[in-house]
């Protein structure tokens, strides 16, 4: 049996088109992910929701890290997901 290039219509054939259609699927997520998390904007709101949190923070010392950064995000009304 040639699995390298089965004939059209097999199983086989079927099997690398999909895992071929699912390589460039993953591709293009990895891409967008990468270029979501290093974008200026997606940086700009990181900083910013941080330096609320730790406003925060400094406003109310017992509050814990993970209270001060759900509050800046309450505050900016941007979801927790």
């Amino acid at each position: 049996m040639n699995t390298q290039n089965p004939a059209p219509g097999s199983a086989e054939a079927a099997k690398q088109q999909f895992a071929k259609e699912i390589a460039e699927l993953e591709k293009k997520a990895f891409e967008k992910g990468r270029a979501s998390a290093s974008s200026v904007g997606g940086a700009g709101v990181a900083e910013r929701l941080a330096a609320k949190a730790r406003d925060l923070q400094a406003a109310n010392p017992k509050m814990s890290n993970i209270d001060a950064v759900r509050a800046a995000y309450q505050a900016e009304g941007i979801p927790l997901e």
